[in-house]
């Protein structure tokens, strides 16, 4: 089933596993989650919609080499898609030209 609304959780990769968060995905899959708590929180959006996913460490937007590069790997992304197919296809409808 398609699924519009995608949250992405992201780490950097200085990630230290903890009990609650062993790996660098599950950590990203908290992050994810909590977004997308807050998203459905906020929204009519319901809740079979929205997808949530921990990528941990792939994907750096960001070098890994300095604080502020971290800082910027660890994120969020949310993907949101339209819920609505369009009412009228191209070209079946709108304005139409003059007769002269």
């Amino acid at each position: 089933r398609h699924r519009p609304h995608a949250a992405y959780g992201f780490t950097d990769d200085r990630f230290q596993p903890t009990p609650d968060f062993p790996t660098a995905e599950a950590m990203g899959i908290a992050r994810a989650r909590n977004a997308a708590r807050i998203m459905l929180e906020k929204s009519l959006l319901p809740p079979d919609l929205v997808q949530i996913a921990g990528i941990g460490m792939a994907r750096p937007r960001a070098s890994n080499d300095t604080p502020s590069g971290r800082t910027s790997n660890r994120r969020i992304e949310v993907r949101i898609l339209a819920l609505a197919k369009p009412e009228v296809a191209f070209g079946d409808s709108g304005p139409q030209p003059r007769n002269r």
